[in-house]
């Protein structure tokens, strides 16, 4: 089998979209966190988010009860 490697490489559609928007939203907040204003967020660390956050949930999307937590 021959692979043949694409001269440019990068995220599809849906990826470089969700990527965009969620730059977009670090930069409508004024917070810059991590290399593009962004920082993941492990589950254990919702109850430390300031009361203002903004917090975009992966395209999988999460449990009810992880989503209640970050309405509240």
């Amino acid at each position: 089998m021959k692979v043949v490697r694409a001269g440019i490489l990068g995220f599809c559609m849906g990826v470089r979209r969700a990527v965009e928007i969620a730059e977009r939203a670090s930069l409508e907040t004024g917070r810059v966190v991590g290399k593009r204003g962004l920082v993941c967020l492990k589950e254990n660390d919702i109850s430390s988010l300031p009361a203002d956050s903004t917090v975009i949930i992966r395209a999988h999307g999460v449990s009810p009860v992880i989503e209640s937590e970050l309405s509240n």
